[in-house]
């Protein structure tokens, strides 16, 4: 199950001072002489309202601007910090939040952001599991840290630990899906299949604009074994999965919704990987079967890599067997 990994939170009740982003982003030049706490709470208002605009970008050099100004801010570093996370440039978030540790250890939200931005580079996971049980060490309460901890605790095979930290989690943020999403991947864990389904749509409900919640019902409700859901609820792969995200091929002809081929062509092409061609390759000649029956012709687009090896199993049931072209 693909797992929600962008739970990082936003900057904890700081109000919209600024009604004008060119003067937000002006006060990091003028403000010299503000107090270093009231300008530091000024940028990151408008660092925050940047980014609620989508400007992600010029949010994180008005918050990298702002900490080469103030280095010893603490403030100043967490918010460069954060502004480049939300822009997905985690592995650069890390030097800030790093600065903030050594000045302000206990810093709200720095132990839990910290810990995503070492997992989303490709960090040292027991850093991340040692910073996130260090987030709950400061606070207990933080239903972010106990959602992220069911993640890190899975990670390292403690699923007593996890299904601790998701019962926690939910119990604080009843309403978060990210809670939610991480409480069905722990009881899919547990093989616990009811509890797991049900946490998942929940997700889904309190979500119902991101696809990945769809996406890992539908890989739940296929280990189930409820292949009429699941396959339908497969679709949300192509916006859901991370791998799969904006790599939907756009062809000219229209994708078969299972009517007559008379007449017609049916490009059957592996579009994830290796193995599952491997896995659903026996399906072809039953669908090679239904094809010619009706009249049609399939024509099959297999990996360079496996041209071979299913060319001598099953590729005679097409009536074109392509490994040249990749789609």
């Amino acid at each position: 199950m693909q797992i929600t990994t962008h739970d990082m939170p936003t900057l904890a009740d700081i109000p919209h001072l600024q009604d004008n982003h060119d003067d937000a982003v002006q006060a990091v030049s003028t403000g010299a002489e503000a107090a270093p706490g009231r300008l530091d709470e000024s940028v990151a208002d408008a660092t925050q309202m940047l980014i609620d605009r989508g400007d992600v970008t010029r949010a994180a050099e008005l918050a990298a601007e702002h900490w080469r100004m103030h280095p010893a801010s603490p403030a100043a570093a967490f918010n460069c910090g954060y502004a480049l996370q939300m822009a997905g440039r985690h592995a650069d978030a890390i030097v800030p939040y790093r600065k903030v540790l050594d000045l302000a250890p206990a810093w709200p939200s720095l132990k839990n952001n910290l810990a995503i931005a070492i997992r989303m580079s490709g960090g040292d996971s027991d850093v991340e599991h040692a910073l996130v049980e260090g987030a709950l060490d400061d606070d207990p309460h933080d239903a972010r840290a106990w959602t992220n901890a069911v993640i890190t605790r899975l990670n390292r095979f403690d699923l007593d630990g996890a299904q601790r930290a998701a019962t926690r989690a939910v119990w604080l943020a009843p309403d978060s899906p990210r809670a939610t999403n991480n409480a069905a991947a722990m009881l899919k864990e547990a093989q616990q299949w009811g509890d797991a389904e049900r946490y998942a749509l929940r997700t889904c409900a309190l979500d119902p604009h991101d696809p990945t919640h769809r996406y890992n019902l539908s890989l739940l409700r296929l280990a189930r074994g409820d292949f009429a859901s699941g396959w339908a609820d497969y679709e949300a792969r192509w916006r859901g999965a991370g791998e799969l995200r904006g790599r939907l091929p756009v062809f000219a002809q229209p994708r078969w919704r299972g009517e007559s081929l008379a007449g017609k062509a049916l490009l059957v092409w592996g579009e994830q990987g290796l193995g599952d061609v491997l896995q659903f390759s026996r399906y072809l000649p039953l669908l090679a079967e239904r094809v010619h029956r009706e009249g049609g012709r399939i024509v099959w687009n297999v990996f360079p890599e496996l041209g071979a090896l299913i060319a001598r199993s099953l590729g005679h049931h097409a009536d074109v067997f392509d490994i040249g072209t990749r789609i």
